[in-house]
């Protein structure tokens, strides 16, 4: 074992300049890399929360129409348009929210209050 020691701390220090070099880098890098990831998050984000939006339009408009006209079979004639409305509403809204940018502006618009 004390010859691997010694091995060990006998090895030339060859982390000094490349070392340094590899961590400037990748300090660089970083920013780049996280602000992907964070892209990417965002991205997963919304979907998700569109889609629960989504499906909680839809259960309410079935339900609501189930309750009101007392009939089920209402609710799923018009299931398929609702479907439809919910997948649309979806699409454009963040179309909106992300080519427009008009997340930035409704956030500009609430800080002045």
């Amino acid at each position: 074992m004390a010859i691997m020691q010694n091995d060990f701390n006998s090895l030339p220090s060859e982390k000094t300049d490349a070392s340094t070099q590899s961590n400037q880098r990748s300090a660089k890098e970083r920013p780049e890399a996280e602000e992907k990831s964070l892209r990417r998050r965002e991205n997963a984000a919304a979907i998700i929360a569109v889609s629960v939006g989504a499906v909680i339009m839809i259960a309410g408009y079935s339900l609501g129409r189930a309750y009101i006209y007392s009939t089920p079979e209402y609710a799923i004639l018009k299931l398929p348009f609702q479907i439809a409305q919910a997948v649309v509403g979806a699409i454009l809204g963040t179309l909106l929210v992300r080519k427009l940018k008009l997340g930035e502006l409704i956030d500009k618009l609430f800080r002045l209050k």
